[in-house]
């Protein structure tokens, strides 16, 4: 049985596993002494139905590495394009912040700059990349857009123990959210359409971060429903999916995938069969960086979701979801 929690409880070492629909696991007072970081990621995913595009900002903290990356993905033409930055970290202003209230997170480099801003019931992303050569042979990205959250919108947080209890990692989805803003792509400006759905993922590990990942991600319309979905074999406590602000728990999931994540279609399934997903790969993009004492590699692929989902009262046909796949292994 997934342990739901219902009420505000503080992070420690000896902190239960769980899930809720609300961000209610806080991190208690930042110990010094201990030394114990907090490392993670932010991703903010956005994507507009009517112009058949989707991109993303993640800021990350391996604790060593560091990784800020920027995709951009052009659903009509089958292809993704990314910007990355993933280098050994040695100033403390390129870490998360100890202090819990602190969701403000800027990076810059030659390449590209980032600011995501967390005000509660509104989010800000500022990205751009001028270089990036797009799939419509254009160059260059900018976005600008905010992203709404209501305050009766469950979102989906799960707390794990992670590699034998040594570590604890602690992730909140929010999806799908309202957005609007403009966007400059090559040299032209336009705003965003009323068919454009955002999600931000928050994770935050304490400890032994977690060795090995494959999650799916992805939101979309359905009829007058938006929906948005979180699943990974490896744990079911991440499993759900959000439907016009309302967490639907899933359980255990199989995934059934071609050795090299993108040659043929993919197949996701729970295990009281209420769920049948497919995933259609297009396109994928890489990282491995090896340093002396730390090792990372990831994929993460783009495609299309396509399927069925009857939960309880729940009976969602899903005609075309946008999101990816991401399987990252490493340590630290």
């Amino acid at each position: 049985m997934l342990r739901e929690v219902t009420e505000i409880t503080e992070i420690n070492e000896n902190t239960e596993e769980g899930w809720s629909r609300k961000p209610l696991w806080k991190f208690g007072a930042y110990d010094r002494k201990r030394k114990t970081q907090r490392r993670g990621c932010e991703i903010y995913a956005v994507g507009d139905f009517d112009r058949k595009i989707f991109f993303s900002s993640a800021y990350a903290d391996f604790g060593i590495t560091g990784l800020h990356s920027i995709s951009f993905v052009d659903y009509a033409r089958k292809k993704a394009v990314s910007c990355a930055n993933l280098k050994r970290m040695t100033k403390d202003t390129t870490r998360f912040s100890s202090s819990e209230s602190e969701r403000n997170l800027i990076y810059y480099d030659s390449s590209m700059t980032m600011s995501m801003m967390d005000k509660g019931k509104l989010r800000r992303l500022l990205i751009t990349t001028p270089y990036l050569d797009l799939p419509s042979e254009e160059k260059g990205f900018k976005a600008d857009v905010s992203i709404h959250h209501k305050d009766e919108d469950e979102s989906i947080s799960s707390l794990l123990r992670i590699n034998d209890e040594k570590g604890i990692s602690y992730t909140t989805r929010f999806a799908p959210l309202e957005a609007d803003g403009t966007i400059f792509i090559g040299d032209r400006i336009e705003k965003l359409s009323g068919n454009t759905i955002a999600a931000v993922t928050s994770i935050r590990n304490v400890g032994a971060a977690r060795n090995s990942v494959l999650e799916a991600t992805a939101f979309g319309y359905a009829g007058n429903n938006t929906w948005a979905l979180s699943l990974s074999p490896d744990n079911a406590l991440l499993n759900s999916i959000l439907v016009d602000g309302k967490v639907y728990k899933i359980g255990k999931c199989s995934f059934s995938y071609p050795s090299d994540l993108s040659s043929s279609e993919w197949k996701i399934i729970d295990e009281n069969g209420g769920l049948s997903i497919t995933f259609i790969p297009f396109a994928s993009i890489k990282a491995k960086e090896k340093l002396s004492i730390s090792k990372n590699e990831s994929e993460e692929v783009f495609g299309i979701f396509c399927g069925h989902i009857s939960i309880n009262d729940l009976n969602l046909d899903i005609e075309e979801g946008y999101g990816s796949i991401k399987k990252a292994a490493g340590r630290n």
